[in-house]
């Protein structure tokens, strides 16, 4: 009996250790071109909600405006490559079919190869993996942002009986104002060279003057 048991214990002990070397040796396959373009789709998209988020509150520290502005760009830029990429994928198709119809039709070899598939670059996978790891961090640092993003109001927009009974109240030009307020606020350089330009243009009689005279009435300034 006991030489049974231990035949059996020296069976599961000899399957357990294979089956934790195969497990240590075999590496796990990394993930595809298009898994990499759908996680970053997925972050993309979490990032878009905070920004949008953080675009409709009314922020006044000068440090998560900062940081709100490095998460856009991040965002833009993101959106930038999975559109390249898709653009690549899209062209790549074309490509296919072009190529295949050529084949069935009586064209010569050297047509042929004039359209290969593949053939154009718009992206490459270095850039892909590299954006993937840079807007992981972005995510993995706005934990804290989001939790002091919720201490700022909410912007409204106003009804238009409100502009006009209340006074000093603009009708339908919160966020606009919101964004001259922010760059206002923000910090130009130290030397004073190179200082920012918010131009405000438009035509005439719709509301230029008052945004300006609003913006002045606000009291971060």
């Amino acid at each position: 009996m006991d030489s049974l048991f231990s035949a059996i214990l020296g069976e599961l002990t000899s399957r357990s250790l294979s089956f934790l070397i195969d497990r240590c040796s075999s590496k796990p396959q990394p993930p595809s071109k298009e898994e990499k373009i759908q996680r970053l789709e997925r972050m993309l998209l979490r990032l878009a909600v905070v920004v949008e988020d953080a675009e409709g509150r009314r922020v006044t520290n000068h440090a998560m405006l900062r940081q709100l502005n490095m998460l856009r760009q991040d965002m833009h830029r993101g959106y930038y490559l999975l559109d390249t990429f898709r653009l690549q994928q899209t062209h790549e198709d074309d490509d296919k079919v072009s190529y295949n119809t050529l084949a069935l039709s009586k064209v010569s070899s050297i047509k042929r190869v004039r359209i290969p598939a593949g053939s154009k670059r718009l992206g490459d996978k270095g850039e892909l993996e590299q954006m993937v790891d840079n807007i992981e961090i972005a995510i993995a640092d706005i934990v804290e942002f989001v939790l002091l993003l919720s201490n700022y109001p909410c912007i409204h927009r106003q009804p238009y009986n409100t502009y006009m009974f209340m006074d000093k109240c603009m009708f339908g030009r919160q966020m606009e104002m919101e964004h001259v307020v922010n760059f206002l606020l923000h910090p130009g350089p130290p030397n004073g060279d190179n200082l920012g330009v918010l131009p405000i243009i438009g035509a005439a009689k719709v509301g230029k003057s008052t945004l300006v005279e609003h913006v002045c009435y606000d009291e971060r300034e």
